[in-house]
C-alpha cells in the first residue's frame, strides 16, 4: 500500500490519511456529516456514521489517522 494510505474497515477500501481523520472527526462529533461529501465523491463509496461510531473506535489507526 503507497505511503499515507490505509486500509480502512468502515469502508472496506484504502484511503489516504486526510480521509481516516476527517471520518474520525465526524465520528467523534466535531464536525458534521457534510464534511464526507468530497471524501464518499472521491473513493465512490457511501459513509455509515452510525457503523462509524462502532468500528472506527477499534481500528488501529484511531484516534484521527
Amino acid at each position: 500500500m503507497e505511503e499515507g494510505m490505509y486500509g480502512c474497515p468502515l469502508v472496506q477500501k484504502a484511503i489516504d490519511e486526510g480521509a481516516c481523520y476527517e471520518i474520525n472527526l465526524v465520528a467523534e462529533r466535531y464536525v458534521k456529516k457534510a464534511i464526507l461529501g468530497i471524501i464518499e465523491k472521491q473513493y465512490d463509496i457511501c459513509i455509515d456514521v452510525n457503523k462509524a461510531h462502532e468500528i472506527c473506535p477499534s481500528c488501529i489507526r484511531y484516534p484521527f489517522g
